[in-house]
């Protein structure tokens, strides 16, 4: 087993020594990519057409993977990410039950899907697409600035981060809940770096970032719990918290 995806009611998996995919659950707006047109599977069934797969990701009712010789398919539905495919007009519903080449975005490393996609290319530019209403990226296919040396890119609702050499973190788009970690509330679409050790293993939800640093703790920020309040840890602004209890070998 090489990698495990889960989605909201999808699990993907790249298994075998020909590094195949496969996926099960929901098939709603086709996202587990097996050409059928079935509501639900309970047995994994392989993705047909991709073999050497190095990545997959699960967004909203979309997949994508990363070939053997590093080119994104993706399938599932979406109104924002398939813009390049002949035909297709902007904000046009496409519906995929297939992995299908975006041929347009080139060698890629590692891809991640939300309401929009971000994927790190062969040369570490983090490239976004998708829809504009996050403030990163566009409906083509457009460099974050500043994000030239990534290492590790994730993305949340409406907001992005991306974990770049000498472990420097950057985060960009919607900042109601405290999500870009920069001590105060207001969005800001040119990303700003953010002020952690960010060693390892970034991570997302909707509204809120997790990060190891280089000392082995966890830091997280952003919406806490159900109230949907941030974390507040200051007097006069918004702040990451050391998750307490977590031992990190």
């Amino acid at each position: 087993m090489h990698q495990i995806e889960l989605g909201r009611y999808t699990t993907c998996a790249i298994h075998g020594a020909d590094r195949r995919l496969s996926c099960w659950g929901s098939n709603s707006q086709g996202v587990l990519g097996i050409g059928l047109e079935l509501d639900y599977v309970e047995t994994p069934m392989i993705v047909g057409g991709l073999t050497g797969v190095q990545h997959v990701t699960l967004g909203d009712d979309v997949a994508c993977a990363i070939d053997g010789m590093n080119q994104v398919h993706c399938w599932g539905t979406s109104r924002y990410l398939f813009w390049e495919l002949e035909g297709v007009e902007a904000r046009q519903e496409v519906s995929l039950n297939t992995p299908t080449h975006l041929q347009l975005l080139g060698p890629t490393r590692s891809i991640t899907t939300k309401r929009r996609a971000c994927a790190i290319l062969q040369n570490g530019q983090a490239t976004c697409w998708g829809s504009s209403l996050s403030g990163s990226g566009s409906l083509d296919y457009v460099p974050v600035a500043d994000v030239a040396n990534a290492d590790e890119v994730r993305l949340g609702s409406y907001h992005g981060c991306a974990r770049q050499a000498e472990n420097r973190l950057t985060c960009w788009g919607m900042n109601n809940r405290a999500q870009l970690g920069n001590g105060r509330l207001g969005s800001t679409f040119p990303p700003t770096e953010v002020g952690v050790d960010a060693a390892s293993h970034l991570q997302t939800s909707d509204h809120s970032i997790c990060v190891l640093d280089s000392e082995g703790q966890v830091l997280c920020w952003g919406e806490n719990g159900s109230n949907h309040n941030p974390l507040q840890v200051m007097p006069e602004g918004y702040d990451m918290e050391r998750v307490r209890g977590i031992d990190v070998d």
